[in-house]
């Protein structure tokens, strides 16, 4: 696929939820990250954890990232989010487990859309707040995040003491955005994601603000 060149051009990014015929195309993609973060693969896991996702609904969300130009639409990378719960939080809270983006179309904006689009597709699904995993020498990525609202946790208590989890908790660090609903919005059928500094004009309507514990994840 020729790189992309945007200047001047319209690019019209969606997020379009996979079916079951084209597992084939997000396991493919899956593949591509496994390969650029250096990750052991395991595709008989892999595949059916894909399966399970895209056909259950409750356990999370996934989707393509689609661009289109010029009337030419392309696949640009893959995100998903799991779902967990948490009583002392409120609720359902989602983890963007990944959010991939092909070499040729970073640098272009493009994540920057997809985050307010992740958040509204999740504040549906009633989720109170997102929660990511950042290495922690991936500098770029992790002020990226922090740009966007996602914070770090105050402290995270492992209950494994392992070599290896200590390893990883050196390595990685948990970012997490909470989420606000808009109570009037709610009341009309549908959420809206708000932003996280009080406003005048959203208190007015009786916001409620939920956050999230963040979901330690060993790999």
């Amino acid at each position: 696929m020729k790189k992309p060149n945007n200047k001047g051009r319209t690019m019209n990014i969606s997020l379009v939820a996979p079916s079951l015929s084209s597992t084939d195309m997000l396991l493919k993609l899956v593949e591509e990250l496994f390969e650029y973060e250096v990750l052991p693969q395991k595709i008989e896991q892999t595949s059916k954890a894909v399966h399970q996702l895209i056909s259950n609904p409750d356990l999370g969300q996934a989707w393509f990232i689609e661009i289109e130009q010029e009337g030419e639409k392309m696949i640009a990378g893959h995100i998903t989010v799991s779902y967990s719960f948490s009583l002392e939080y409120g609720g359902r809270i989602g983890l963007i487990d990944q959010f991939y983006l092909k070499p040729e179309w970073r640098q272009q904006g493009i994540g920057t859309a997809l985050i307010p689009m992740i958040e509204r597709h999740v504040t549906e699904a009633g989720v109170h707040a997102l929660s990511l995993e950042v290495n922690i020498g991936n500098a770029g990525a992790r002020s990226f995040y922090e740009k966007h609202g996602f914070v770090p946790p105050s402290s995270v208590l492992y209950d494994d003491q392992s070599d290896q989890t200590r390893r990883h908790a050196a390595a990685h660090c948990f970012l997490t955005r909470k989420l606000r609903y808009d109570i009037a919005s709610i009341q009309h059928g549908f959420l809206q994601t708000l932003p996280i500094q009080p406003n005048p004009a959203h208190l007015a309507s009786g916001p409620t603000t939920l956050s999230a514990l963040p979901i330690a994840i060993y790999r």
